[in-house]
């Protein structure tokens, strides 16, 4: 009965205990929260000491884990203290990256509740400056020159800061790489504080390794490529001395015939028998036969489908012979074009083209035979030049006339393309210009001679990384100088409206109209597009766009005529091989009995 009562009365008081515990520590039914103990430790961060120096404040703001943490403040005052203690290496580490060895930080929390103020207490002290810096080499030779340290970066008096020293270590090494080194490295750097002096002296240890001179090139896996074809393609001869930059040219070199998918450069490890380094050139083929297909939808034009057969090798040397049928209904055409490159020089490309066309335009009707011959090159620092010559027998009737013309014209277009973009199908940074100037030259008394001038341009710019914003415009001028417009094949003319122009208005109809509501096209062209590109997920974005514009039936843009605006928005779904586009533009300026209230456009890549 006393064991009983022992185990009643140790239940008891273990409840007892239970209930004081809860109701000295737990809010309880009838205990409610302080607003201070559930609310975090909202704080901001004040740098004091530094009003002489704004570059260190901004450094040390960068620099702050507790500035980046305001948005995400800590549960508790504790927290804030330790999150505070914990910058103070940070901020110490930036002052020394700048010279300052001496500086002091302290850290202070001001306030009883949130929000808090976090104090630094920043105390600078002297400046370190640079010493001239000391160099111990291995190796190298007479073949060698070393660099001054001037032509690395270095000035009497400049702060030690740690980013000088580390750019001048990579300055270093590149210098002696250019001069035939390729092993050559910093294998270690000494640095001591001289307080006494306020210096930091700098000493870099540098193993040059062997000078080399490239060698022999031996390609693996170029069965079926004509192997002169791709020696002309080497950008050094045997016997020169080794750059770092030659090796990725003949890699680019490689990759630029478009017949490998893979290419792998490796130096050997050791000289050949004539003291050279041989070099190997690992290829992977790709396919050299290919069927394409593409597609595209818009509301003005219907469908529109693409089929075609290529060979990429044909004669061995990297020639591509193309094969195209496309189908508009009720428009079709065959093209086959053949591209011969490194014509007569290398880097030097000839394009053949040959092509059947029988097209119904809003503006006309038009059967056609085209043959042509461009030669094309680049040019470093400025694009791609070319020349050529272009042949058309045609039928056209224009449908403002409906008379059939018979026209032969001879084309001798000079071109310049300039693409500084990042990427071919979706840009998101840089820019791209193309100029094509063509004298057009009737063969036929039915049609003049005249000066065809087209200039293109756009811009890309990313306004934020993430998510990815990117602004983009594009503008278009074009003019037609030495004959009437009536005199200009209809086919030759200036028009402006639908997907590639300005969305929101049918194809062609943003030109000069009859009085029956046919576009007759301009002898000049003035449109212009603008872009926000915002990337919501992975793989999917969405646009808004504003285009403007028209053609224009004087010889220059006549800006007295009104413009027409369309704008609308639209929705990318991001692919391997480009983001699939689908629009939707409406006219701003919508003409009666013309203009239809809403136009959709659907295609492959960017609209610009």
């Amino acid at each position: 009965m006393k064991a009983r009562e022992r185990r009643l009365f140790e239940l008891c008081l273990g409840m007892a205990l239970l209930f004081i515990v809860g109701w000295l520590g737990g809010p309880g039914p009838g205990r409610a929260e302080t607003g201070s103990e559930r609310e975090p430790a909202a704080y901001e961060v004040v740098f004091s000491g530094l009003d002489a120096e704004p570059g260190l404040l901004r450094l040390l703001t960068r620099s702050s884990r507790a500035v980046a943490g305001t948005k995400r403040p800590p549960a508790s005052l504790f927290l804030l203290q330790r999150r505070a203690r914990d910058d103070l290496d940070h901020l110490r580490q930036a002052l020394r990256s700048q010279g300052y060895f001496e500086a002091s930080v302290v850290q202070e929390v001001e306030g009883s509740a949130p929000p808090f103020r976090l104090f630094f207490r920043v105390e600078p002290g002297r400046r370190y400056l640079l010493a001239r810096p000391e160099l111990e080499v291995t190796g190298g030779g007479e073949g060698l020159q070393t660099p001054s340290w001037e032509e690395l970066g270095y000035r009497d008096g400049v702060g030690a800061e740690s980013g000088l020293v580390l750019s001048m270590e990579s300055a270093l090494v590149r210098r002696v790489l250019v001069q035939g080194f390729p092993e050559a490295k910093v294998t270690s750097r000494q640095a001591v504080l001289d307080r006494k002096g306020g210096r930091l002296e700098v000493r870099y240890h540098l193993a040059t390794g062997p000078q080399v001179r490239l060698g022999r090139v031996t390609l693996v896996g170029a069965e079926g490529v004509d192997p002169d074809f791709l020696q002309r393609r080497l950008p050094w001869s045997e016997g020169e001395w080794f750059h770092p930059d030659r090796l990725e040219e003949l890699r680019k070199a490689m990759m630029g015939t478009d017949l490998f998918s893979t290419v792998r450069v490796k130096l050997a490890e050791v000289a050949g028998e004539d003291g050279a380094w041989p070099v190997t050139v690992t290829l992977t083929r790709r396919k050299e036969r290919t069927w394409v297909a593409s597609g595209g939808f818009s509301t003005d034009r219907g469908i529109s489908l693409k089929g075609g057969w290529e060979h990429r090798n044909y004669f061995a040397r990297g020639e591509w012979l193309r094969t195209e049928l496309a189908l508009a209904r009720p428009s079709a055409s065959l093209e086959v074009s053949f591209d011969k490159p490194d014509f007569h020089r290398r880097g030097q490309l000839l394009k053949m083209t040959g092509r059947l066309d029988r097209s119904e335009e809003e503006a006309y009707e038009r059967e056609a035979l085209e043959v042509g011959a461009a030669v094309s090159r680049m040019v470093p620092g400025v694009g791609e030049l070319s020349v050529g010559a272009n042949y058309a027998l045609e039928n056209v009737l224009e449908l403002t006339l409906e008379t059939w013309k018979r026209h032969g014209t001879l084309a001798l277009p000079l071109g310049l393309k300039m693409d500084r973009s990042d990427d071919l199908l979706d840009p998101a940074r840089g820019w791209r210009y193309a100029s094509v100037l063509s004298p057009m030259v009737a063969t036929l008394e039915t049609a003049g001679n005249h000066l065809r001038w087209n200039h293109r341009g756009s811009l890309y710019h990313t306004l934020l990384k993430s998510p990815r914003l990117v602004l983009a415009g594009r503008g278009e001028l074009g003019f037609t100088y030495g004959s009437d417009r009536d005199d200009i094949p209809v086919d030759h003319r200036f028009f402006a409206g639908g997907g590639g122009s300005l969305r929101g208005y049918g194809y062609q109809l943003a030109s000069p109209l009859d009085a029956f509501n046919k576009p007759q096209g301009g002898r000049s062209l003035l449109t212009w597009s603008g872009e926000a590109r915002l990337r919501v997920m992975e793989s999917f974005g969405v646009v808004a766009f504003l285009d403007g514009g028209r053609a224009y039936a004087s010889t220059f843009p006549d800006t007295s005529q009104e413009m027409l605006f369309g704008a609308g928005l639209g929705g990318r779904y991001i692919t391997p091989i480009g983001p699939l586009r689908l629009d939707v533009a409406a006219p701003l300026r919508r003409r009666q009995d013309v203009d239809a209230p809403v136009q959709v456009y659907m295609s492959l890549g960017q609209a610009f």
